[in-house]
């Protein structure tokens, strides 16, 4: 399914924001059963808010790295991917002009990462779903084929409305 390729990055934002706003006692959840189609419909507007957020987060990051004089953003990103990734690492060479530039942004970026973990959590606790209900949806979702028709269904439909009334 290409909609659900095509949202499951900002779904899995959603999902990773989710969860590091609610990093409270970790359980077991079991997939959810019989969501109800209000329920489906909160849970899309979760998701946009969220995609909302981790665009936002994502300008002020690229900015932030951008005012930067001795680094860009595409050079961050290589440089912060080969420290995730050893292999990587022997293959890129870092300068000390660069090396100062990521020391300077980590405060930076650390304080956007907070501020959205701190928006999302806002976001949740506005929810009428509760934590355990998100995951189990979220779960859900990653199997259940009539849930994800219907998902994109309601997606569909809030772009829709949302583009009609001028906010999207």
């Amino acid at each position: 399914m290409n909609f659900i390729k095509k949202f499951s990055p900002f779904v899995m934002g959603f999902i990773l924001l989710a969860g590091a706003a609610f990093a409270q006692g970790q359980q077991q959840v079991q997939p959810a059963e019989d969501v109800t189609d209000q329920e489906l419909k909160m849970f899309v507007s979760l998701a946009a808010e969220s995609q909302a957020i981790q665009q936002k987060v994502n300008m002020k990051m690229q900015k932030a790295i951008n005012a930067e004089e001795n680094i860009n953003f595409q050079r961050f990103q290589m440089i912060q991917q080969s420290k995730q990734n050893p292999k990587m690492a022997d293959s890129i060479e870092v300068t000390e002009e660069e090396q100062k530039a990521m020391q300077n942004l980590q405060p930076k970026m650390a304080k956007i990462g907070q501020d959205a973990q701190k928006e999302m959590k806002k976001v949740l606790q506005e929810n009428e779903l509760t934590q355990q209900r998100i995951q189990q949806i979220q779960l859900a979702l990653q199997t259940d084929k009539e849930l994800q028709q219907r998902f994109q269904k309601e997606m569909m439909k809030q772009q829709k409305n949302n583009s009609e009334n001028g906010n999207g």
